[in-house]
């Protein structure tokens, strides 16, 4: 009986693997579909808060240009007032205007400081912390941008960028903001410059005071970044500090887009002068951010260029989303589990019939039984046990018939043996043949030849022993040396019987060798010419063309009396369909013979003969008396040892 393991572990069986296959797609199908509203939630979270910020941002920002055209309108009304009056010029002008400073600072206290400036940028009526009367300014920018048109302008510099990232947020924000508009006479001549210096707090309050409700909802922070990317109002961290990556270039193609459109004279449009991302900040964190630039209000064209930004962590503004995606996880993987006990149970049942059939195989196995339990009907379950059934039947009559076969191999296999066995004794009495041949072309190309030498000479000492003693011992001489001949022939043969050249170097070097020995000793003029595919071969039946070489060499030295031999090893075939042969030829320019005489005593060509026909090979001898000898033997190609 399985265990619970056994029964939902796929391995061991198909109703838990088809549960787990439906529960993994059903989990699957689930976790994308979960990712996709994800991620679809995510994107209206994003754009639905991203425009809520950029409209904040808008308004923020709008609300600072109308309140800076409104202090602009102030300097205008003073300047009208003065003109109006004075017309003995720069003096009156600016005794008019100073009796009117006072009042203005008291309508709008975040006029820091207000003054009336000269042709020439000398101060000469001022009021509040700034400059004094009779202080120069004709370098300041306020008057500068002031003697062309009205003005507002943001002067923050180095110092004041500095003072921010310390912290002294009040020494920095004091005269970040300045406004100026040129006085002209009555002649039209400008007669001085009007300046104000703005406080940053009531900038600070306004936008407090419009991002109230969204603080109430969201914690939300608000940045007022300027032209070049330093941040003027925010998070402490970011106070004094430029911006960085996205949120920078951001501002710069807004600010861009503001400058170009009031430069082509039009209005810019809202899309090009306010967006919003989600990307990482300075601090390396993801922010939802929506963003503004100023573009002017009235006749304040371009605006002051500051960016204000409306930001909210990204943790923050898509928590809700991600912890409904947990939710929904969490749901989706409960789902899963239940499917899959459901679907467990459900195979179990479907295949509660194959399982019968699964447990009646492993029963045949162990042998317990030889058929299986077919399950009656006409479903799948019924068909795989006929169809099995049918295959061990068949597998039972092929057993029957491999048993009848096996015996049959048996009694081949015992007659091949002995076959064997007999084509063994033949070879090896062949091979004890053709050891008798060779001991035999040895001995008479040795000892017979030493020992008729020998003969020869005891009759010629027999005879001059008679009629010509004084060349006894010169013949005895000859027959010692002959004796000495015999001697190192027969040392020879019997060095060349214990080393095999042929199984050791190959056909080619071993004839090599022997033509060099035969042209050292007898002065002959030797040429070799060898193929490349048969100077490799290293067999017996190469062995056997060595010998037979070995002895035509043999006689050409002793007999034929030649100047030049030519030795020639080929590969050959005649024809398409005729066998590849290996051919050896050598041929001299000696004295020659008659093939036909008979010649007692002498086996060399007989020899060579029979040792052609071990190895299956024809010789032909062709010589004639004064004409030199050619001899042939041709032999199949055999395959290297």
């Amino acid at each position: 009986m399985p265990t619970f393991a056994q029964r939902i572990d796929p391995r061991r069986s198909l109703a838990a693997a088809v549960a787990w296959a439906v529960a993994a797609v059903t989990l699957l199908a689930a976790s994308l579909a979960s990712v996709w509203f994800a991620t679809v939630a995510r994107n209206e979270i994003e754009e639905q808060i991203g425009a809520r910020f950029r409209q904040y941002a808008t308004q923020i920002s709008n609300e600072i240009d109308l309140n800076l055209y409104a202090r602009l309108q102030s300097l205008q009304s003073i300047r009208a007032a003065t003109t109006f009056f004075a017309e003995g010029g720069a003096a009156e002008a600016a005794a008019r205007a100073g009796k009117l400073f006072p009042r203005l600072r008291s309508e709008l206290p975040e006029l820091e400081w207000i003054g009336f400036a000269g042709p020439d940028g000398r101060v000469m009526a001022a009021s509040g912390e700034g400059l004094a009367q009779g202080a120069v300014a004709a370098q300041q920018a306020w008057f500068v941008e002031g003697r062309r048109a009205a003005w507002i302008g943001d002067t923050h510099d180095e110092a004041a960028a500095a003072a921010l990232a310390r912290g002294d947020v009040g020494e920095a924000r004091s005269g970040l903001v300045e406004l100026s508009v040129p006085v002209f006479g009555a002649d039209g001549k400008l007669i001085g410059v009007i300046g104000a210096r703005l406080g940053f707090e009531w900038i600070l309050a306004l936008e407090a005071n419009l991002t109230g409700s969204l603080r109430a909802q969201q914690p939300v922070e608000t940045l007022l970044v300027a032209r070049d990317g330093l941040v003027l109002s925010g998070p402490k961290p970011l106070l004094g500090r430029h911006l960085q990556g996205e949120a920078q270039l951001a501002s710069a193609r807004a600010l861009d887009s503001v400058l170009r459109a009031f430069a082509e004279r039009k209005a810019p449009s809202p899309e090009a002068s306010s967006g919003h991302l989600v990307a990482a900040w300075n601090d390396g964190r993801e922010y939802l951010a929506g963003f503004a630039v100023s573009d002017g209000a009235g006749g304040f064209p371009g605006g002051i260029g500051w960016t204000v930004w409306v930001r909210e962590s990204a943790d923050s503004a898509f928590g809700p989303v991600r912890e409904q995606w947990r939710q929904n996880l969490v749901t989706i993987a409960l789902l899963g589990l239940f499917t899959v006990a459901c679907g467990i149970l459900l195979a179990l049942r479907l295949t509660r019939r194959l399982a019968d059939i699964a447990n009646s195989a492993d029963d045949i196995r162990a042998g317990r039984r030889q058929n299986l339990e077919v399950p009656a009907g006409r479903d799948e379950a019924a068909r795989i046990g006929r169809s099995l059934q049918n295959l061990l039947d068949q597998l039972a009559a092929r057993t029957r018939a491999l048993e009848q076969l096996n015996t049959e191999l048996d009694a081949r296999v015992a007659s091949r043996t002995r076959e064997v066995e007999r084509l063994a004794e033949e070879n090896r009495q062949a091979a004890m043949v053709r050891e008798r041949l060779r001991f035999a072309r040895d001995l008479h190309d040795t000892l017979a030849h030493s020992i008729m030498e020998l003969l020869t000479q005891i009759r010629l000492m027999r005879k001059f022993a008679g009629t010509a003693p004084a060349q006894l011992d010169e013949e005895l001489a000859r027959a010692e040396e002959a004796a000495r001949s015999g001697l190192r022939n027969a040392r020879r043969a019997i060095s060349e019987l214990r080393r095999d050249l042929v199984r050791e170097l190959g056909l080619g070097a071993a004839l090599r060798q022997l033509l060099d020995r035969i042209g050292a000793r007898s002065g002959i003029v030797v040429e070799f010419e060898a193929d490349s595919a048969c100077e490799s071969l290293a067999d017996e039946r190469a062995e056997t063309l060595y010998r037979i070489a070995e002895e035509a060499l043999g006689n050409v030295e002793r007999h034929a009396g030649a100047k030049n031999l030519k030795v020639g090893l080929r590969q050959t075939r005649e024809g398409a369909a005729a066998a590849t042969q290996v051919t050896l030829s050598v041929e001299d320019d000696g004295v020659g013979f008659e093939p036909s005489a008979s010649r007692p005593g002498h086996y060399g060509l007989q020899g060579m003969h029979e040792l052609a026909e071990l190895v299956g090979a024809t010789l032909s001898v062709a010589s004639s008396p004064g004409h030199g000898t050619a001899i042939v033997l041709s032999m199949p190609i055999c395959k290297k040892a």
